[in-house]
């Protein structure tokens, strides 16, 4: 795969909206109550993307549900 990607446009592939908080050269991305409850296999596969794209993602869970995603670009 070549070519640059937005990681916004990324995001809105799996999801369709999302907030973030950008921490220095960090960016942590947060998932709503509701969206850990009914879409967390859409927030596994956008983990799993970000993978993929050597994104260095780490998440963070709360009883086994990803309830935010860092990134280490």
């Amino acid at each position: 795969m070549t070519g640059t990607f937005s990681l916004s446009e990324l995001i809105s592939n799996y999801l369709g909206r999302y907030r973030s908080n950008r921490l220095g050269s960090e960016k942590r991305i947060y998932f709503s109550f509701l969206d850990i409850l009914t879409r967390q296999q859409e927030i596994n596969a956008l983990w799993r993307a970000c993978n993929r794209r050597n994104l260095r993602p780490v998440a963070s869970t709360f009883l086994g549900k990803i309830t935010a995603i860092t990134l280490h670009p």
